[in-house]
């Protein structure tokens, strides 16, 4: 890690982005299943000091693109947000909207590549973070399943990050009895703090950020806690710093609408009262507020919650 930290410092300003994006993007595999994505490495293996001087040297190589640009930063969950999830025991999901043999939901990718719109392209290729809580040793396949929507805009490479849920036979085991009762909280939290860290080694992306979930388990309660970041502090973790003016983390965070067999996993004025409570307390953003991209035609209002069937 420390060897890491110093090669870090000692790159040239322009290649410290691309080194980030590779590391990032391409996925490695531990003879356990585990992956070692960036993440993990630089707040799970480093020191403080290693870690602040990593965060450091980020912060100053990697500037922000231009406001004019289109493009974001695409985070999404896996189970019942781009297919459904399926065990006996609905553990990963229960959404039955659609096909349970492995197929996406439709639009899926397109919606990923609509939404990125190159932002990263010049780095390797562009490319989504899997925002999952399913754990480290259980991700591998993801690469594979997933392929539509880790294929680069331009390049055609496959590049995917994974930001997996809590490690070890005993968090797993805790986790998986906490979802069996519906207690989704530990599940929540830990997505915020993958969340949290990632933004730490992407400062130059605030405000660019976006999240699409779903209310089957904790996506839609954590939503409030994801749109909060970068108003009144700079993470829950105070890892980053990058926090300027109070501008947002998110630009918007869009949450699926589960289906299941008796019916929506959120009732439709539930949904309706929470996409009114959110919106009033984040409403929308204008170009002179945050460095949001630009889209084109429309109002210039950006609602930063909303759901979709």
């Amino acid at each position: 890690a420390s060897i890491f930290a110093v090669l870090c410092n000692s790159l040239p300003d322009e290649v410290v982005p691309r080194v980030r994006a590779a590391l990032d993007a391409i996925p490695v595999f531990r003879q356990d299943g585990s992956v070692a994505d960036l993440r993990s490495y630089v707040f799970e293996h480093m020191s403080e000091r290693d870690r602040g001087s990593v965060l450091r040297r980020i912060q100053i190589a990697c500037r922000a693109p231009d406001r004019l640009r289109q493009g974001f930063v695409v985070l999404s969950d896996v189970d019942d947000t781009l297919l459904p999830g399926h065990d006996v025991l609905q553990v990963a999901g229960s959404d039955r909207s659609w096909h349970l043999d492995g197929r996406l939901y439709p639009g899926a990718s397109r919606i990923h590549k609509e939404l990125r719109a190159g932002l990263r392209e010049e780095y390797g290729g562009d490319y989504s973070v899997l925002l999952t809580a399913r754990p480290p040793a259980l991700v591998k396949d993801l690469t594979k399943k997933l392929r539509r929507i880790g294929v680069s805009d331009e390049s055609r490479n496959r590049r995917l990050a994974i930001l997996p849920g809590q490690g070890g036979i005993a968090k797993m085991t805790f986790n998986v009895m906490r979802v069996l009762t519906r207690d989704f909280s530990t599940i929540g939290q830990a997505k915020l703090q993958r969340m949290s860290e990632y933004s730490a080694l992407f400062p130059d992306y605030q405000g660019r950020f976006v999240f699409i979930g779903d209310d089957g388990q904790a996506d839609a309660e954590v939503a409030e806690e994801m749109l909060a970041l970068g108003l009144t502090q700079s993470s829950p973790t105070e890892t980053s710093g990058s926090n300027v003016g109070g501008t947002p983390m998110f630009a918007f965070v869009a949450i699926h609408a589960v289906l299941q067999d008796r019916g929506f996993a959120v009732a439709v004025q539930d949904r309706e009262a929470r996409t009114q409570r959110l919106r009033r307390t984040y409403p929308p953003l204008f170009d002179e507020v945050a460095p949001f991209p630009r889209c084109s035609g429309g109002s210039e209002e950006r609602h930063r919650f909303f759901y979709f069937l």
